[in-house]
């Protein structure tokens, strides 16, 4: 029973290390299935969102308005995406 044990282990970290393998480095960051574009799409609006939050806090009033008329627009449509009906 012991061999039968050590042999399943052996089998399912050689799986688990297949699927690391054939995910590579994208899909570690980003997930793969069909989530990943969901997992892209939430980590563009946390990046927007910084962005908002940075220009609005540190930026000059002139330059805050011009560029958040440009990414508010981005904003809303990526959420829209995220939770918008397939």
């Amino acid at each position: 029973m012991s061999k039968l044990v050590t042999r399943t282990k052996t089998v399912e970290a050689q799986s688990l290390e297949h699927k690391k393998l054939d995910i590579g480095v994208v899909g570690k960051v980003f997930g793969n299935g069909e989530n990943i574009s969901k997992n892209i799409g939430g980590i563009v609006v946390l990046f927007l969102m910084i962005a908002i939050v940075l220009i609005i806090a540190f930026a000059e009033k002139s330059k805050v308005d011009t560029s958040v008329t440009y990414l508010i627009p981005i904003l809303t449509a990526t959420i829209g995406y995220l939770f918008g009906k397939k």
